[in-house]
């Protein structure tokens, strides 16, 4: 009989413990959420507490009617008093299914991410798989140029035969002959 309390009591010391044990980890996560930084994830400093982290911004929650396309919001983030001097991760995943929408087709007044700004800094661009719908550049303008520092990185893998998700593709607005 003494066996059997000696174990009882065990297992209900250990059920506690493994409670109390996944519950503590639930308190900085819930802490996280309720802070709120527009396009920035939180994480933590080196004092254990929850701060935003400018080097990674989801650009669809820029997502409005001052930024109706691609190239216009990129641009509002990439000339943002906000964007870190170190540069940054821009995800423009989201941006696909984002509400309100926002269009893959550039305008000839935006028609580069990059048009206009004299000092750019260091960034990433995380694009959206397009599907059917590709990134429109509009003709009589020059192009997307990269300036340095800046890397594109596409979604997917693009080959329709392999029945997998379609990636990224760019187009130019240049007239088809």
């Amino acid at each position: 009989m003494r066996g059997t309390t000696r174990h009882t009591f065990g297992r209900v010391l250990f059920a506690i413990v493994a409670a109390v044990a996944s519950w503590l980890p639930a308190v900085p996560i819930a802490a996280a959420q309720t802070q709120s930084f527009q396009g920035q994830d939180a994480v933590y400093n080196s004092s254990m507490q929850v701060t935003n982290s400018p080097s990674f911004i989801d650009a669809s929650m820029f997502a409005n009617a001052q930024n109706p396309n691609i190239c216009a919001l990129l641009k509002s983030i990439l000339t943002s008093t906000s964007y870190p001097a170190t540069g940054a991760i821009i995800d423009a995943r989201g941006l696909a299914n984002s509400t309100p929408p926002t269009s893959m087709t550039c305008t000839t007044a935006n028609p580069s991410p990059w048009a206009g700004i004299a000092h750019l800094l260091p960034s990433t661009i995380l694009l959206p798989a397009t599907g059917a719908t590709p990134i429109v550049i509009p003709s009589g303008s020059s192009g997307w140029i990269l300036p340095n520092n800046t890397r594109l990185v596409g979604e997917g893998d693009g080959i329709p035969s392999s029945g997998l998700t379609p990636g990224t593709t760019i187009q130019g607005g240049w007239p088809r002959l």
